[in-house]
């Protein structure tokens, strides 16, 4: 993942998203719809290394969230997505996470 640098007008941050191997059909990467979050599902979190502590913020799950991804993401399909932006005039802050995909197959006894 890279990260785009925020500009001089506002406090703003995108991410980029592209598998280095395609298609991602076991670990793609979701994330949640900005309007289904509710404040109190988020808590500001403290995030410490050995030479340095940053804060990040933890998303508690609720079953409003609306979570999307890109099925079977191949290393031309990019995901660009605003990661925060300070001036409040849109999404926050952008909750996203791999997810691994299990795939259940259900065996029945043969005939």
């Amino acid at each position: 993942m890279a990260t785009i640098p925020p500009n001089s007008e506002a406090d703003e941050e995108h991410s980029l998203w592209r598998p280095l191997h395609g298609p991602n059909d076991d670990w793609p990467l979701v994330v949640c719809d900005f309007s289904s979050i509710e404040e109190q599902d988020m808590i500001l979190n403290d995030d410490l290394h050995r030479d340095r502590a940053v804060e990040n913020t933890l998303l508690h799950s609720n079953e409003k969230h609306r979570w999307h991804y890109i099925g079977g993401q191949a290393i031309e399909d990019v995901l660009v997505f605003r990661v925060i932006d300070s001036t409040g005039k849109r999404a926050r802050k952008c909750s996203q996470t791999p997810l691994f995909f299990v795939m259940i197959v259900e065996c029945g006894e043969s005939n």
